[in-house]
Parts: C-alpha cells; structure tokens; sequence
C-alpha cells in the first residue's frame, strides 16, 4: 500500500470517528430527552388521575346540593297554561281540595319550569318553593290521603276547577 491510500484511509477513518461521536452525542441528547419527556408524561398521567377524581367528588357535591337546594320544593305537573294564570292560586286551589290551610302557601314562590323536552305538548311544570321541608310535608300529607281515599279519582286538574 501506498502512503496516500493509507492517508485516504486515515482521513476515512477520521471522518467515520467523527460521525460516530455526533451520532453518539446525538443518541445521549435524544435518551436524555426522552426520559424527560417520561417524566412529564407521568407527571401529566398523575395529574389528570387527581382532576378526575377532584371532578368526580364535585360532580357528586353538585348533585347533592342541587337536591338540597329542591328539597323544599313541590312540582305539579299536567296544570293547564294560561297567560292569566296566578300559580299562588293554583297552590291555593290544591290546598282547598285536600282540606288543608292555605297559609302554608302564603310564603311559597310559585314558578313554571322550562320543558326539558320544547316539543313536548304537555303544559310546562309549576314548582312551588316552600321555606322549609316541614311546610312541604304538610302539603305532600294531605294530598297523599286524599289519593288513597280517592284511588280511583286521584287528585287531578278537574278537582282545581279545570275541564
């Protein structure tokens, strides 16, 4: 062999050397930052375990508020709308029909309730929002025994006037 392939051979030699060393540098930079990457994505895994359970426990409160929230309130449902309507005197009227005193009314807020379903054709629900639950009792007692005694009639909207 002549010097200059020998030279050729060197400088080859070198150039291999110094890809192998970028490469090498390269693979250490793409390990490092690969195991970075673990870590955030466990971290991230670890994360999103805690918001879904701190969801879950809120989604339970809410539900648990939202009952404590209507726990006073008392739905009638199949009520004919009317633009003439006073809701106090439909709750008045339901009163008067069971034989029970019409002051546990006088402090009620009377609404409708929006449809949840817009093409329904039922008259939308009126909810009737006591103070407390004790008054709702004294309501929902009544109307419970006037059904039993009238299985057959139970109370319904001919009973509060309409046809």
């Amino acid at each position: 062999m002549d010097l200059r392939t020998i030279k050729e051979e060197l400088s080859f030699l070198k150039d291999t050397k110094s890809g192998l060393e970028f490469l090498s540098a390269e693979y250490d930079r793409m390990k490092k930052e690969l195991k970075t990457s673990e870590e955030h994505i466990k971290s991230l895994l670890a994360e999103n375990s805690n918001l879904h359970t701190k969801v879950n426990e809120l989604s339970n409160r809410l539900v648990l508020l939202e009952q404590y929230s209507r726990e006073t309130n008392i739905e009638v449902n199949g009520v004919p709308e009317s633009k003439t309507e006073n809701l106090i005197n439909v709750a008045i009227q339901i009163c008067n029909t069971v034989s029970i005193s019409t002051d546990v009314i006088e402090p009620a807020t009377c609404t409708r309730v929006r449809k949840m379903n817009e093409s329904n054709k039922r008259p939308r629900a009126i909810t009737i929002k006591h103070l407390s639950v004790k008054t709702c009792d004294e309501i929902l007692a009544p109307v419970t025994k006037f059904n039993k005694k009238n299985a057959s009639n139970k109370l319904n909207t001919g009973h509060l006037g309409y046809i």
